[in-house]
């Protein structure tokens, strides 16, 4: 057996208070996937535990001193004392973190850690074939979509069961798209690529479908994931422009709307960029909410504004119902990572009217680790500050930046950035009243198994919404503060029980409605 240990994340909220009320949490410098990462590359499956087949969680509840530093650390569950032990060790070495603040004034906080043991077959590709074939092939979906990224045996058995298909019918597209994506995922999430990708079982899959399908729109679309090392030709992105150009009537949504991402950002000024994302919005790719939720900040926000996010729920969509539907086309679209990209920050500058930021990379890389932060922040506030327009930001973004959080409001369920305290909390007020649709929130999903992450997109609702509750209710305001708070309950109950934010999110619910019940709304 080998060790494989699944890191899971306990909510670590970053929302904002309004003007009178600034609260912001704890969070590390580097986001939630680089402290899994960290957490991952330090953590030890015990050996006496691997003997005995001892797997499980063990829950951590960390203290953040106010000057970043990592407190006590208490083990609040575990199926092993030596378990606990390897947790505590590897939270220790954590880098320290950006500290939570109450009115401005730093303060020490705590966060949970729930670290996840689990035991599985080595992850390498001569032992993919002793898992269990798949009954049925099935198609395989982004893990964002509604995939199973603590499941490497359920990619590993569908490999198998694509592979069997791509044997009775090498020249069939579709199989040798599955069989790569199960295959990839498989080894990504086994972490079974080894220190040389070359090697590895998707390498494989690559260099047998070049083999079997020559220049083929399956290989590069494929490639656009996943390319040798020695293939300058995909590294530079070639190969997005041929899939494009090969693409069959027939393609499926999701690669699609894949195939738009990378020329978004590899070439922004592409003509066929729009038509790709109205082939997306009418194929119906997107769930409802997904739509909503980004329409909902779309029209929230003030004439020719810019929007930085990090996510494929709150990016893409906004951009294809720009060219899909025109809507609010004023707006510049700005996932942070197309940041790195220089073609895209070259169209960027000449479609805001400014002259372009001289990047030092040799200076960021010497910063430590949290470099990636710094250039965020700094790349951010000069879009902010030279193009002098209204900037605004989805809540995922003060994880990925270094920003000063005195400058940033909320304004319902989108961060503001402003050097003037201003009344936030009547613009939020306005918005709910007349321009957010909420309503859906309280209904059942129509597709409820479509787009299961979907829900991941309630906790920015609930954490930020929740606040303008009792600050409604203690204003006189009672049926509105009822009417939001009724559309959050129903939106939380839909929410799934085994979901480890689930708990976090009631327990705001219960002080939004003490608060109301008291009259203790500050």
């Amino acid at each position: 057996m080998k060790r494989t240990i699944i890191i899971a994340i306990a909510l670590i909220c970053c929302t904002l208070g309004f003007a009178q009320n600034n609260i912001t949490e704890a969070s590390y410098p580097e986001g939630n996937d680089a402290l899994m990462s960290t957490i991952y590359r330090n953590v030890r499956y015990p050996k006496e535990c691997m003997e005995q087949d001892i797997q499980g969680t063990v829950v951590a509840k960390v203290q953040i001193r106010k000057d970043g530093s990592i407190g006590k650390v208490t083990i609040v569950s575990s199926p092993h004392e030596l378990m606990s032990d390897e947790v505590v060790k590897s939270v220790k070495m954590l880098a320290k973190w950006t500290p939570a603040t109450k009115n401005g004034k730093k303060v020490d906080s705590e966060v949970e850690l729930p670290v996840t043991f689990r035991l599985s077959s080595e992850p390498t590709k001569k032992e993919l074939a002793p898992v269990q074939c798949a009954e049925r092939a099935e198609t395989i979906v982004s893990f964002v979509e509604n995939g199973y990224p603590n499941e490497p045996e359920w990619y590993g058995a569908q490999a198998l069961a694509w592979q069997k298909k791509v044997d009775e019918n090498p020249k069939d597209q579709w199989a040798w798209r599955n069989l790569f994506r199960a295959t990839y995922y498989y080894e990504q999430f086994a972490d079974a690529f080894g220190d040389d990708q070359d090697k590895s079982g998707t390498a494989d899959v690559i260099r047998k479908m070049e083999a079997t399908l020559p220049d083929s729109y399956v290989l590069n679309l494929c490639k656009g994931r996943f390319c040798l090392t020695t293939d300058s030709a995909a590294r530079r992105g070639d190969n997005i422009f041929r899939a494009i150009e090969l693409m069959p009537e027939d393609a499926n949504a999701e690669d699609v709307d894949y195939l738009a991402c990378r020329l978004w950002v590899t070439d922004p000024e592409n003509p066929q960029l729009p038509e790709l994302n109205k082939r997306t919005y009418e194929s119906g790719h997107y769930p409802d909410r997904i739509l909503r939720y980004n329409w909902n900040m779309l029209n929230s926000m003030q004439q020719g504004a810019i929007y930085f996010a990090n996510g494929d729920a709150n990016t893409a969509p906004m951009k294809m119902m720009q060219d899909a539907l025109g809507e609010r086309t004023d707006v510049t679209v700005i996932p942070l990572s197309f940041l790195y990209v220089e073609k895209f920050r070259d169209a960027l500058y000449k479609r805001l009217g400014i002259e372009p930021m001289v990047v030092d990379w040799n200076n960021y890389y010497q910063r430590g680790n949290d470099w990636s932060k710094q250039f965020y922040a700094d790349m951010m506030m000069y879009l902010i500050r030279q193009s002098k327009r209204p900037a605004y930001f989805s809540t995922d973004v003060l994880s990925h930046a270094d920003l000063n959080k005195d400058s940033i409001y909320n304004e319902g369920i989108l961060l503001k950035w402003s050097d003037h305290q201003y009344d936030n909390f009547g613009v939020a007020m306005k918005n709910v009243k007349e321009v957010y649709h909420l309503d859906y929130l309280a209904e059942p999903d129509l597709h409820p198994n479509k787009w299961k992450t979907s829900n991941m997109l309630d906790i920015n609702h609930v954490t930020l919404l929740a606040e303008l509750v009792p600050k409604l209710w203690k204003r006189g305001d009672k049926s509105e503060a009822n009417r939001l708070y009724n559309i959050l309950e129903k939106c939380l109950e839909r929410y799934p029980e085994n979901d480890m934010h689930k708990e976090f999110l009631q327990e705001s619910m219960q002080n939004v409605k003490k608060s109301m019940t008291n009259g203790e709304a500050k």
